[in-house]
């Protein structure tokens, strides 16, 4: 699937990010590429210009779990990588630099903020109060993992039993038909 973003979309995405780590003492940022990009080396130049006041790493293929390990916080758009944030008990910032995003964020992630498992900046002005707040507040970063707890428990279930659940639906769903 293509992104909906563009490069002008990315970029100031990017960008929001940068400024906003520029203004937090000692921080640093790794910066993931989707893997397989026809334009990569495009990418790697556009990251590493908009980065080059902030100490940085740019990667492609490691996987989010090696990533994790070392991070601090996470800030993702629209993703998966949310959930996968989640899991891991990372302090989680949602942010996305348009309006379309802003609202799809807002939309299937204002649950998970308002449960206490993530926070959501619309702004990069947000983005740099979330960035600080975590930074700054270990009890707001436990109390983030405890939120991003209860919204695994409560929205998920992890428990390898999904393709039973799906075969159940699906022979309840045939048996209505009938």
């Amino acid at each position: 699937m293509e992104s909906t973003y563009d490069d002008y979309d990315l970029e100031d995405y990017y960008d929001a990010i940068a400024r906003a780590l520029e203004r937090i003492p000692n921080s640093s940022a790794v910066i993931k590429l989707r893997p397989g990009s026809a334009r990569e080396s495009f990418y790697r130049s556009m990251v590493d210009t908009i980065f080059a006041r902030v100490p940085h790493t740019t990667v492609q293929y490691e996987p989010f779990p090696e990533l994790f390990a070392s991070a601090d916080m996470v800030v993702s758009d629209y993703s998966t990588v949310v959930l996968e944030a989640l899991q891991f008990n990372k302090p989680t910032i949602v942010f996305n630099a348009e309006s379309g995003g802003k609202k799809a964020a807002r939309f299937h992630f204002a649950q998970y903020a308002e449960a206490g498992g993530l926070i959501i900046a619309d702004t990069p002005a947000e983005l740099e109060i979330a960035f600080r707040s975590i930074a700054d507040d270990i009890g707001l970063r436990a109390r983030l993992a405890e939120g991003a707890e209860r919204v695994l428990a409560r929205f998920f279930l992890f428990d390898g039993k999904a393709s039973e659940r799906i075969i159940g639906l699906i022979e309840r769903l045939s048996r209505k038909q009938k």
